[in-house]
């Protein structure tokens, strides 16, 4: 597959929130981790991703804004990137149940990273395909 890299840069979060309109999202909050639409405000640590079956999106937390990448498959605009795919090692809680409301931890394999390859990798995150 060939993929796409745009930069968005730095964003205030409405705006990443226009970019992650209809991509599953993950993220860690105070509450635990998440996998659904974008939350309405920008989360405290670190990642929000997103993913759908022809993008992905990156944004790194930066306050009350994200600094944004995309990755679209088969894409028209963006530089033309190798990427390398790896399954995700997902940490098991057995024994654990999550707080009501919360999403339990990813079953392994369920996720996978994308690694757009070069001096300056990023990393994005998505649900695997199911075959």
């Amino acid at each position: 597959m060939t993929y796409r890299l745009l930069s968005r840069g730095r964003l205030p979060w409405s705006k990443v929130l226009e970019a992650a309109k209809g991509l599953t999202c993950a993220w860690a909050d105070l509450d635990g981790f998440h996998v659904g639409p974008a939350p309405a405000t920008a989360p405290p640590y670190s990642h929000l991703w997103g993913w759908s079956s022809t993008r992905c999106l990156r944004a790194r937390i930066d306050g009350d804004g994200g600094i944004v990448g995309i990755l679209e498959v088969d894409g028209t605009q963006g530089e033309v990137v190798e990427t390398q795919c790896h399954p995700m090692q997902t940490p098991q809680r057995e024994g654990i149940e999550p707080r009501a409301g919360l999403t339990p931890w990813a079953t392994p394999g369920a996720y996978e990273t994308l690694t757009v390859i070069g001096p300056m990798p990023v990393t994005f995150v998505r649900a695997r395909a199911r075959t």
